[in-house]
């Protein structure tokens, strides 16, 4: 099998304000089929913030990004996992082999 597993090392940095990446979409690219996006969500998370639980939320949404993370590098010393840390929850691209 073809595989892209170099896909996220080989993406250029680009240090322009999140605004303007965005609004191009030139600078977007698709995940290849060999990659997976796991999505990590605290449920009622929006209920929790509303009733003063915003650290608990922020606790366990972080709490998911280092599990992600210690689970594959107990396996992968090297391996890069890109993520998004959106507060309530977290987004990884995360190649097969892992």
């Amino acid at each position: 099998m073809n595989t892209t597993k170099s896909f996220y090392q080989s993406l250029r940095t680009n240090l322009a304000p999140v605004h303007k990446l965005v609004s191009n979409e030139k600078l977007f690219h698709n995940v290849p089929g060999d990659w997976h996006v796991v999505v990590a969500d605290v449920e009622n998370s929006t209920q929790a913030v509303e009733s003063g639980f915003h650290n608990d939320v922020n606790l366990a949404a972080t709490g998911s990004v280092v599990t992600v993370i210690n689970e594959i590098k107990s396996n992968l010393k090297n391996a890069e996992i890109p993520y998004f840390f959106g507060g309530d929850g977290a987004t990884f691209l995360i190649h097969e082999s892992y």
